[in-house]
């Protein structure tokens, strides 16, 4: 059940970063990058933007997946177990749904840091995408963020799917180099990595054969 959302308290403002407006992007791969993913490796593409006070970057990650995309996204969409599957990932919490929008609260950090973000989902599996934004209407640690999944099935290999996630973050107020540093790569291997062993997991679970 979502439990009782915190009295909202809105945002600075309504957004710095530029947003995804409906179905995100298929990333460019080149044939290296294709010749990559086929030996089971992640595309990573990653991009700081700016440091200090106004700390930003951009990345996207790219791998394929032993997994149907129904699997792959009943993990992206399980926030509650997202504290034992997801590192640094220390609470989460779905407080409110509303048509295509899923509203999650999330807290993450690192030692003696805990980082407070409230996303606003706007979710179309059939369509093989979901993209967030912050909630601006709640205040949270973040400056901003914005980024999106896309998982498409692969008819050439028939059990696979390809999995792309791109995330922006620009922090508020002064960051420590660490964390700077973290904004900068987004986490972006992790993001897949960790998404890669669940579903694969629950593929091997649901009687799909995994090759090694």
């Amino acid at each position: 059940m979502p439990r009782s959302p915190p009295t909202p308290t809105s945002h600075p403002h309504q957004g710095v970063l530029d947003a995804y407006d409906g179905a995100p992007p298929r990333p460019a791969l080149s044939a290296e990058d294709l010749a990559t993913l086929a030996r089971g490796e992640p595309v990573l593409q990653q991009q700081q933007t700016a440091s200090g006070s106004d700390a930003a970057g951009r990345g996207v990650a790219v791998l394929d997946i032993h997994a149907e995309p129904s699997v792959i996204w009943s993990k992206i969409l399980d926030y509650p177990s997202y504290p034992g599957m997801v590192d640094h990932v220390k609470s989460t919490a779905i407080y409110e749904r509303k048509g295509d929008h899923l509203y999650v609260e999330f807290v993450i950090g690192a030692p003696l840091v805990n980082i407070r973000y409230y996303i606003d989902h706007t979710v179309h599996t059939e369509q093989g995408w979901l993209t967030w934004r912050l909630n601006y209407r709640r205040t949270s640690d973040f400056d901003d963020t914005v980024g999106y999944w896309r998982v498409d099935a692969l008819p050439e290999r028939p059990g696979w799917s390809r999995v792309s996630y791109s995330a922006d973050v620009k922090a508020r107020g002064w960051v420590p180099a660490p964390i700077e540093r973290a904004f900068a790569t987004i986490g972006l291997k992790t993001s897949v990595a960790w998404l890669a062993r669940e579903a694969e997991a629950a593929a091997r679970a649901s009687g799909n054969p995994i090759a090694p």
